[in-house]
C-alpha cells in the first residue's frame, strides 16, 4: 500500500484534532513516568509527533525544557503561537545536534512507519539523547492491519485508515532497537479515558480493565517501551 502519511496525519491533526482527546491518560503516564527516571535538574525533552499538543503543555507546567517535531506545518505553528519551540521534519531526519536532549518521547508513530525509516529513526534518537538519556512511548498491541484497510472511492487506492505500516508484539517491537539504545522496559498497557464515559460505558471498561489486571488481555491494547542510550 503507497499511501502518502504526512496528507493522513495532516488530516487528524488540523481536521479531526478531537481525535487525539483519548490520548490524554497515555501521554500523561508517559511524561510521569519521565519524569521519575530522568536526574537533570534541568530536563530537556523532544516529542516527535505533536497530536494535539498535550503533552508539550503538560511538561512545560512540570518545569521541563520542551521541543516539538512534526511533518505537519500546520501543527508546527499552532505549538510556535503558543511559545513552544517546534521544528517541521521527521524520525528519520532529526534536526537537533548529537547529545542533546535528556528524554525523547515517541508515542504512537512508530507504527506509521516502514522498517527502514524506523531504523533510520531510532539510530536518529540514540544520536540525539545524552548518554544516560531516556527513550520513551507506544505503539498498538499486535494490531491486525487488515482490520482497518479500507479504499478510496474516487481513485480506489487502498490503505489503513490510520496510515499504519507496521503491528508489533513484544519481541518484534524490542529487535527495533539499535545497540546504543539498552530496552528498559516493553508491556502492554491499557489506558482508559474516564471523561465523557457515560455509566454503561464505565462499567464496560472497569470491567475490561480489571480482566486485563488479572492477565486477560483483549483489543484496544498498547506496548509501553522505555530504552536508555547506554554510551
Amino acid at each position: 500500500m503507497d499511501v502518502d502519511q504526512n496528507r493522513i496525519w495532516s488530516y487528524f491533526q488540523n481536521e479531526r484534532i478531537d481525535v487525539f482527546s483519548n490520548s490524554t491518560p497515555r501521554l500523561r503516564f508517559l511524561a510521569d513516568e519521565a519524569m521519575k527516571l530522568v536526574k537533570s535538574e534541568s530536563p530537556l525533552a523532544l516529542n516527535i509527533g505533536v497530536g494535539n499538543g498535550f503533552l508539550e503543555e503538560y511538561l512545560l507546567r512540570k518545569g521541563w525544557g520542551v521541543r516539538s517535531l512534526d511533518p505537519c506545518e500546520n501543527v508546527i505553528k499552532r505549538l510556535r503561537e503558543k511559545n513552544i519551540e517546534a521544528d517541521v521534519g521527521s524520525i528519520e531526519l532529526l534536526p537537533y545536534e548529537d547529545i542533546t536532549f535528556d528524554a525523547v518521547f515517541c508515542s504512537e508513530v512508530l507504527e506509521h512507519l516502514s522498517p527502514e525509516q524506523t531504523d533510520a529513526g531510532l539510530n536518529e534518537v540514540c544520536r540525539v539523547l545524552k548518554t544516560g538519556g531516556i527513550f520513551l512511548g507506544t505503539v498498538p498491541k499486535q494490531e491486525n492491519l487488515d482490520d482497518n484497510i479500507v479504499i478510496c472511492p474516487n481513485c480506489e487506492k487502498i490503505f489503513h485508515r490510520w496510515g499504519h505500516q507496521q503491528s508489533f508484539d513484544e519481541k518484534t517491537l524490542e529487535r527495533n532497537f539499535p545497540r546504543g539504545l539498552k530496552v528498559l522496559t516493553v508491556k502492554p498497557k491499557l489506558f482508559i479515558r474516564w471523561k465523557g464515559l457515560n455509566w454503561k460505558r464505565r462499567i464496560a471498561a472497569f470491567l475490561k480493565l480489571l480482566l486485563f489486571h488479572f492477565g486477560s488481555h483483549g483489543s484496544n491494547e498498547t506496548l509501553y517501551f522505555v530504552a536508555q542510550k547506554t554510551k
